[in-house]
C-alpha cells in the first residue's frame, strides 16, 4: 500500500503554497503600481494639452489687441489727425486775415460779416483776358466833418469767383470811392492797388513749377538751347527779338542743352503785379495752372 503524502496535521508546512500567495501579491502590487503610473501620465498629458491651450489662447488674444491698437493709430494717422489739423488750419488762416485786414485796413471785422459773403457785392472784370472778380470787403468811412462822412471801399481781386478763403487767394486789394457810380472806374491802377505778398509767392511758385510745360516757353527752345530766358508779362509783349521792360518780366531760368532748368528759377525783383497797363497776364497754360492751384487752397 502506497504512503499518503504528508499533512499539515502531521507539523507538515507547504512552502510551495506560501510561495505561490507571495508571487500573486506581489503580481498584484505590481499591476495596481503600473496602473498608478498610467494615471499619472494622463494626469500629466492632460496638464500639459491644457498649459499648451492656454498659452495659444493667450497669444491670440495678445496678438488681436497689437492688431486692434495698430488699426487704431492709423485711423488717428489717416483720418482724425489730418482732418483736425485742416479744421484748425482754417480757424487761424480766418483769424489771420481779420487781424491783417483790420490792422492794415481799419476795418471793424467780427465772425458774422467776414463770414457772410452771399451778402458781398460781386463785380466781375470783362476787360481782362481770363475771368477777374472784385470782392467787396465790408466798408468803412473816413470823417471829412462834423456832419459828412466820404465812404470808401475796398475790394478784393481773385481769379475765383468764390469769396477767397486764404489770403494766398487774393492778388491784391483795390481801393475805390464810394461816391463814384456803381461799377464805374473800377479799374485796377497802380495808385489804388495794393499788393499781396502771399499772392506774389504762389505765383511764382506755380511759374516754377509749370513753365517746362508751358508751350511758350517750348517755342523758345527751338531758337535757344543754352543761356538764359525770360518768363514774360503778357500785358505788355516785347517785339520780336527785344527784351521786356524790368516790370514786364516775372523772371529768368536757365537752358542746359535744350531743356529748362526749373530749379534754377530766379524771381525778377523789379516786376510789377500791376503797372499803368492794368494787372500782369500769364500764358493761357500757366494761368491755367495758377488758378487749379488757388482752388486746392
Amino acid at each position: 500500500m502506497a504512503a499518503s503524502l504528508p499533512t499539515t496535521a502531521d507539523g507538515y508546512i507547504d512552502t510551495t503554497a506560501q510561495e505561490t500567495k507571495d508571487t500573486l501579491e506581489q503580481r498584484i502590487w505590481d499591476i495596481d503600481e503600473q496602473l498608478s503610473n498610467v494615471e499619472s501620465i494622463d494626469d500629466d498629458s492632460d496638464f500639459s494639452e491644457f498649459s499648451t491651450t492656454s498659452s495659444t489662447d493667450t497669444r491670440d488674444i495678445q496678438r488681436e489687441w497689437d492688431e486692434n491698437m495698430e488699426q487704431g493709430r492709423q485711423l488717428f494717422a489717416m483720418v482724425i489727425f489730418p482732418y483736425v489739423g485742416r479744421w484748425i488750419g482754417k480757424k487761424m488762416s480766418y483769424w489771420v486775415w481779420t487781424r491783417f485786414l483790420q490792422h492794415h485796413y481799419k476795418f471793424p471785422l467780427h465772425q458774422r460779416q467776414f463770414s457772410a459773403a452771399p451778402e458781398r457785392r460781386l463785380v466781375r472784370d470783362t476787360a481782362y483776358p481770363f475771368p477777374l472778380y472784385y470782392h467787396l470787403l465790408p466798408p468803412t468811412s473816413t470823417s471829412t466833418s462834423t456832419t459828412a462822412t466820404t465812404a470808401k471801399a475796398t475790394y478784393a481781386l481773385s481769379f475765383l469767383p468764390t469769396f477767397p478763403q486764404h489770403t494766398r487767394q487774393v492778388v491784391g486789394y483795390l481801393n475805390h470811392s464810394a461816391s463814384d457810380s456803381e461799377g464805374s472806374d473800377l479799374q485796377v491802377k497802380p495808385n489804388k492797388f495794393t499788393e499781396n505778398e502771399a499772392f506774389n509767392n504762389v505765383l511764382h511758385t506755380v511759374i516754377q513749377q509749370n513753365l517746362a510745360d508751358d508751350p511758350m516757353v517750348e517755342s523758345v527752345l527751338q531758337q535757344q538751347l543754352e543761356g538764359w530766358t525770360h518768363i514774360a508779362d503778357y500785358r505788355n509783349p516785347a517785339p520780336y527779338g527785344r527784351i521786356p521792360l524790368p516790370e514786364d518780366i516775372f523772371g529768368s531760368v536757365q537752358i542746359v542743352d535744350g531743356v529748362i532748368q526749373p530749379e534754377s528759377y530766379q524771381r525778377m525783383p523789379t516786376h510789377r503785379i500791376v503797372s499803368s497797363l492794368g494787372l500782369f497776364q500769364l500764358s493761357d497754360h500757366l494761368h491755367e495752372r495758377l488758378v487749379h492751384y488757388l482752388k486746392t487752397l
